[in-house]
């Protein structure tokens, strides 16, 4: 099957999106893990031969405990946290 892969840029621009219409953290905390949760489905692929459940299940959007973009509900940072 020939799959088709969401490019880096296009999440980004639907993030925006998503940002100026309900609000939330801009930008990306973790480069890096972005990166790598996008290119996850793809070395799916590339090891064997996934369904489509497969690859939605390994999505960068199957797993909200770890993501890369600031969230709504993300916690400050630790430095910004003042104790009572």
């Amino acid at each position: 099957m020939n799959w088709l892969w969401v490019s880096l840029e296009v999440a980004l621009a639907a993030h925006l999106e998503q940002l100026a219409e309900h609000g939330g953290g801009e930008g990306v905390r973790d480069s890096g893990m972005l990166e790598s949760a996008m290119a996850r489905p793809q070395k799916l692929v590339a090891d064997g031969n996934p369904d489509a459940a497969d690859l939605a299940a390994s999505s960068p959007l199957a797993s909200r405990a770890t993501t890369p973009l600031p969230t709504a509900t993300s916690a400050p940072p630790r430095s910004s946290v003042k104790p009572f």
